[in-house]
């Protein structure tokens, strides 16, 4: 059965509890795992959760049919997750997918599957299994999101701060979730965030560490790239390759605006959302730097490189500090 996003709250609720599974597919990384721990943090902190990977389950399909029916040493259901599916699966996870009784909870998830995908089909058509697409939110979504979160905390958003927040997450989800759960944290026992709030709480963080590399990346300066990478946190360094992105698309609007306009000034003055104050300087010299030529060709190799640390996890840090050097090579070649 087809699931929406905006229907997987009433889903967890109301609906799991007879359902043999969900698969979650989606191109946007971030977006997708954002989905994903909806999922799991629906579960008891008790339930036993199992990653099984998808290259065993496909050599070995009834290794997969014995975890959904086997028993929870608590008691209850398990979280059976499986990563990285492919159509494949459709055909034999068939007997799983065709289920009309509920055992462990099986949650399968993958990258992009088209309209045509036989496992997004076979999902969409089960009895009791659903399928569930995830799609690249915009930043207005993102913000509906967070301020849904603030609800349940009783805070809200005066116009500046939520003007300021939706700056600096953009169309990040899983960026503006984590930053609006600590900015809760920091609000406690408020009923209004500010925009200074925003400001002391989601700056300095990571967010900020993040930033710099970015910003020294795109202005060539080699050696602030070499140590703000290294003072990366290694959560910050996951959220990085998602955060630059959405950095290079806003630099792709902007540029691509102040050619049609001819002012650089006046397609930062009509920024929507606003460039965020810090950055301005910082983002107008990346402005000068790079043509949209450039900043698309930028894009193309994060995302070339994204695609290779998925193959050699091992070496993604590698590949994402080669990456940023070569962006701030290029970046020192135009500027001159």
């Amino acid at each position: 059965m087809l699931l929406r996003e905006a229907g997987l709250d009433s889903f967890l609720k109301r609906q799991k509890g007879q359902a043999v599974g969900l698969l979650i597919h989606g191109s946007n990384v971030t977006a997708r795992n954002a989905v994903v721990d909806r999922v799991k943090q629906s579960f008891p902190p008790e339930t036993d959760m199992r990653l099984l990977d998808y290259a065993d389950v496909q050599s070995d399909p009834g290794s997969l049919d014995d975890a959904f029916r086997s028993l929870s040493f608590f008691g209850g259901r398990e979280l059976i997750i499986v990563e990285a599916c492919e159509d494949g699966f459709a055909k034999f996870g068939a007997r799983l997918l065709a289920a009309t009784e509920p055992g462990n909870f099986i949650l399968l998830v993958a990258g992009t599957l088209g309209k045509a995908s036989a496992l997004r089909t076979a999902t969409e058509e089960a009895p009791l299994f659903y399928g569930l697409p995830v799609y690249d939110p915009s930043p207005a979504e993102v913000m509906l999101r967070v301020v849904a979160k603030f609800r349940e905390s009783n805070l809200s958003f005066n116009d500046e701060a939520a003007e300021v927040f939706s700056d600096l997450c953009g169309a990040d989800m899983g960026l503006a979730l984590s930053e609006a759960e600590k900015l809760a944290l920091y609000c406690r026992g408020q009923n209004t965030v500010s925009r200074a709030d925003v400001l002391a709480s989601c700056s300095a963080g990571g967010q900020g560490d993040i930033d710099a590399v970015i910003d020294a990346a795109l202005c060539g300066d080699f050696g602030g790239v070499e140590k703000a990478f290294q003072e990366l946190s290694d959560a910050d360094t996951k959220a990085l390759v998602p955060v630059f992105a959405v950095h290079l698309a806003r630099l792709q609007d902007l540029r691509a605006a102040a050619d049609q306009s001819g002012s650089l000034e006046g397609a930062l003055r009509m920024a929507r959302p606003p460039v965020f104050f810090l950055r301005k300087e910082a983002i107008i010299d990346q402005l000068r730097i790079h043509g949209l030529e450039s900043l698309l060709q930028l894009h193309s190799q994060l995302e070339a490189a994204t695609e290779q640390s998925r193959q050699l996890p091992a070496l993604a840090d590698q590949i994402l500090e080669r990456v940023l050097f070569s962006a701030a090579q290029r970046s020192r070649s135009l500027s001159r």
